[in-house]
């Protein structure tokens, strides 16, 4: 309609020559972005199997980002069918990813926080060159099945850390908790819960039985390695997200969907018990006593009483760094550096208790972190990005049940 004709622009080609090299640099535009989110699961790990460090492994990832929003940026002008392609969410996200990259500026120690500045940089070059190429549901698609398969690949790996086989390849568990590539168990946990969702998404609208067995043993697999990185926290939300599904279902009155749900828990469970079996019949079984993250959870060395506890000291430590550099923060990466120097004035009566032998690299808070490392224009934008979030969510929602409700009638 002539309303919504005024914020577009459409141009078709003129001749077959012009086609032609519209689908070609669309083609090349989707394969870097295959190759581009590969290689962030394998080399964002800083996995030293592959021979690169931290600096040089981001260096990479920013490297490809750059030339994927080349290849989009080519593909969007040949085409020009939007003036502005981003979402209030991209945007909003985008805001904050770049003040983070400002943090070369106001930063106290520009060394420390380089790598930090390239992953915030790179994350916002990643998200724009999306937003420049997926424009159709079938490519949104392929993408977020991409990243579903690397997720489940990543729980291989986690399952496989248990029983400490092809050593060369995958590294060894850290005190019987999965890492994946990620060399700490809550980075792994909190890749692995945004995926779980999504493979659960996929399982009930796959239409053919062939994705929704690929889905349903991905999303089984998501499930076994959580379990197994001994994230009390990952393990807390996942059974918030199963809980929160179980209850829509409910609302809905979908049985079927209920009973795959109950279904698929079943079968997770004998696998987990079935996996404890082999560990203790293996060469590893002095490993297992008890159940990983199930038994012992608030007594023994790795109680939950013990992580809350050096969890407050880290967050105590972060709000006094926040009072000394409230505006701009210390800069991105910087929370590592400055904990030595603020961990004894703004905890003198929990750090008798604090067992951490080395300074942690995050205070284990995002808001705490946010507000340490960019201050509180970071820590704004960060709640802008999730305002815009929910209210975009909430106006979706009520949509969808309005229309639902008029099919009623």
């Amino acid at each position: 309609n002539r309303k919504d004709a005024a914020y577009f622009t459409l141009t078709f080609p003129s001749s077959k020559s012009d086609h032609t090299i519209i689908m070609t640099t669309r083609q090349s535009a989707h394969s870097m972005a295959f190759i581009l989110l590969t290689v962030l699961v394998i080399f964002a790990s800083y996995y030293p199997v592959f021979g690169l460090n931290g600096y040089e492994s981001t260096t990479l990832i920013v490297s490809l980002s750059l030339a994927f929003l080349l290849s989009s940026l080519i593909s969007f002008r040949t085409q020009n069918t939007e003036r502005y392609p981003l979402s209030p969410i991209s945007f909003s996200l985008i805001l904050f990813l770049g003040w983070a990259v400002l943090g070369h500026f106001y930063t106290v120690d520009q060394d420390n926080s380089m790598t930090a500045i390239l992953q915030h940089f790179g994350g916002a070059i990643l998200l724009l060159s999306l937003s420049l190429n997926i424009k159709e549901e079938e490519h949104l698609q392929r993408f977020l099945w991409l990243a579903l398969f690397c997720a489940g690949l990543m729980s291989v790996i986690a399952i496989a850390q248990q029983f400490d086989v092809y050593s060369a390849i995958i590294p060894k568990a850290t005190q019987n908790m999965s890492t994946g590539l990620y060399g700490h168990r809550n980075v792994l946990a909190t890749y692995l819960l945004l995926h779980f969702p999504l493979a659960i998404y996929f399982y009930f609208s796959s239409q053919t039985i062939n994705k929704k067995i690929i889905t349903g043993i991905l999303a089984i697999l998501i499930v076994l390695a959580l379990i197994f990185t001994r994230s009390r926290g990952g393990q807390l939300v996942l059974g918030i997200q199963v809980l929160g599904m179980l209850i829509y279902f409910v609302r809905k009155k979908d049985h079927a969907k209920m009973k795959d749900l109950i279904v698929g828990g079943v079968l997770t469970t004998v696998l987990y018990f079935g996996l404890l079996f082999l560990l203790k019949v293996s060469a590893v079984d002095y490993v297992y006593e008890t159940p990983p993250s199930i038994a012992n959870v608030f007594t023994g060395e790795h109680s939950a009483w013990g992580s809350l506890a050096n969890r407050l000291v880290f967050w105590e430590t972060g709000w006094g760094i926040f009072k000394d550099y409230w505006l701009t923060g210390t800069g991105p990466g910087t929370y590592e550096l400055l904990f030595s120097v603020y961990v004894g004035k703004e905890t003198s009566g929990l750090v008798e208790g604090f067992a951490y032998s080395v300074n942690p690299p995050h205070s284990h808070n995002i808001f705490v972190q946010t507000a340490t490392d960019t201050g509180v224009i970071g820590l704004g934008l960060l709640i802008l990005f999730m305002i815009t979030v929910y209210w975009i969510t909430t106006k979706f929602m009520k949509k969808c049940f309005i229309s639902l409700k008029l099919e009623m009638k």
